[in-house]
């Protein structure tokens, strides 16, 4: 049986697909979790065109000592991306076009975060990367938010990733 192709998801057509309204822009968009209960737990392998930086925390999730229940995620364009949730999660997402986000992204190597895969973060790692979301989508949340410094934001948050 031949595999079925997945669609290929801009980032309007993600947050319909997420069930997030309210994008104020077709190139960047910042999510708080918590703002949106009708994000599906569950969903099969999709594809996207643009940049994935996430950071989470579920419940669900027993943290190893000296770690925290929270993870990164770091997707490319093209990527596959597929979850199943017991139950729903917190934190925030960034989707960034790459014509707004390559030149950032291509200095860091991101071979080793393949397949939506999840980097566990200690305590104080969750710390700081929760501090720079947060504050990405308090400027995301101005009527006329600056592009420039949430791309600012999410190359830091890789710059910190690097690290970690």
């Amino acid at each position: 049986m031949m595999k079925q192709e997945e669609k290929m998801y801009n980032i309007p057509a993600f947050l319909k697909y997420l069930n997030v309204e309210n994008a104020k822009s077709d190139v960047l968009h910042v999510v708080n979790y918590e703002h949106h209960n009708q994000i599906p737990l569950r969903s099969e392998p999709v594809s996207i065109d643009f940049y994935v930086l996430a950071i989470k925390t579920n419940s669900d999730i027993t943290p190893a000592e000296n770690r925290s229940a929270s993870y990164a995620y770091l997707d490319c364009p093209t990527n596959s991306l597929e979850w199943n949730y017991s139950s729903k999660f917190s934190g925030y997402a960034m989707f960034i076009t790459p014509k707004l986000f390559d030149k950032y992204a291509k200095e860091y190597n991101f071979k080793h975060y393949n397949n939506h895969e999840a980097l566990f973060l200690t305590l104080e790692e969750e710390e700081t990367l929760q501090d720079l979301f947060k504050k990405s989508f308090k400027e995301y949340q101005k009527e006329n938010f600056s592009k420039e410094v949430i791309v600012s934001y999410a190359s830091l948050i890789l710059s910190y990733i690097q690290l970690f």
